[in-house]
């Protein structure tokens, strides 16, 4: 009668003892893995701080004072606004860019714009100003999709700007936070290649690739002002986007003053109120979210990224000494961007 035992060789005996001894390593590689897993794929709200939550508030605005002024004294204010943002442009353009293409030479090439040629009006593409916003406008006015075309040469042409840092920022959480495109997942792996080459290699150890989201501010902001050379549109200078040193804009808006500057293009330099209305406007808590978020980012690179938009603050009459401040607690008067 034959036995029903299973017959072990000693080469099967030798394996069968290797594996019982190495199976408590095993299971602490697979635990490990596991954990990692799990706290990179679970904690991922619970590392979203305040500031990059989406604000509560709306877009910003300057004050109501609108609401007390007639029409007449509300157009001569904002004219007069207009003239003087226009003049420091004209001036800090001579100096920082005195070499800027005329619109006639056959190199230049034109911005991209919001267009609607039935209103005769065109916005200069600018990331996070409000953009979004005035999308949603254009379109009420036609009822049809927006046009992005060259910026119409004989229109009213127009282009907003904002705080540098609060444009980082918005950039920042709206790229790497809310819009996890195929593009924005190869620009976090070549920031955190540089900025945390161990994080790749444990994700790549357990078959996982990062997410924009895995790039902190502090890291996205070092490698912006000590690695790369180029700015992605969604923050890159405002000359670079709009060519304002080479075309005589009709109205320079600031996204601080967005109430006003709104009112004025849709209901007195344009005819575009009679189609569409701009969305009402709240005020925001910029300064607590700047505070609480460029806390995390070293001085020497918050310094940096001050000096690496030091042409926009000149231009647009941005004062990286009143927002440093806010931000640090220093005093910023002696502070100088050459280094």
């Amino acid at each position: 009668r034959k036995s029903t035992q299973p017959t072990y060789t000693r080469t099967s005996q030798s394996a069968i003892l290797v594996g019982m001894y190495r199976f408590p390593q095993y299971l602490t590689l697979f635990t490990g893995a596991c954990v990692f897993l799990l706290i990179y794929t679970f904690t991922e709200d619970s590392r979203l701080t305040d500031y990059r939550r989406p604000p509560a508030a709306g877009h910003r605005v300057q004050s109501d004072q609108w609401k007390t002024e007639s029409d007449q004294e509300f157009v001569s204010r904002i004219l007069k606004i207009q003239e003087e943002r226009k003049s420091l442009l004209k001036q800090s353009c001579s100096k920082l860019y005195p070499d800027a293409l005329n619109p006639s030479s056959p190199n230049f090439k034109w911005p991209k714009a919001l267009i609607n040629s039935k209103y005769g009006v065109s916005m200069c593409l600018v990331p996070k100003v409000g953009t979004k916003t005035w999308k949603s406008v254009f379109e009420n006015l036609s009822n049809l999709r927006v046009i992005y075309s060259d910026l119409g040469k004989d229109n009213f042409n127009f282009f907003f700007v904002r705080e540098p840092l609060e444009r980082v920022l918005s950039a920042y959480i709206s790229k790497f936070y809310y819009n996890h495109k195929g593009y924005w997942y190869s620009i976090a792996r070549n920031i955190l290649k540089v900025e945390n080459p161990d994080f790749i290699n444990n994700l790549s150890a357990v078959g996982a690739k990062p997410k924009p989201s895995d790039v902190s501010l502090s890291q996205f902001i070092h490698y912006y002002t000590t690695v790369r050379s180029t700015l992605d549109r969604h923050y890159a200078h405002f000359e670079n986007l709009c060519k304002v040193c080479s075309i005589d804009y009709d109205f320079i808006g600031h996204y601080e003053t967005l109430a006003d500057d709104s009112r004025y293009i849709m209901e007195f330099a344009t005819n575009m109120s009679e189609g569409a209305t701009f969305p009402e406007i709240w005020p925001s808590t910029a300064n607590d979210r700047l505070k609480n978020a460029y806390s995390e980012v070293p001085l020497s690179d918050l310094h940096n990224l001050v000096r690496l938009y030091s042409n926009d603050y000149e231009m647009f009459n941005y004062s990286f000494r009143n927002i440093l401040p806010i931000i640090t607690g220093r005093d910023y008067s002696n502070f100088s961007l050459s280094g």
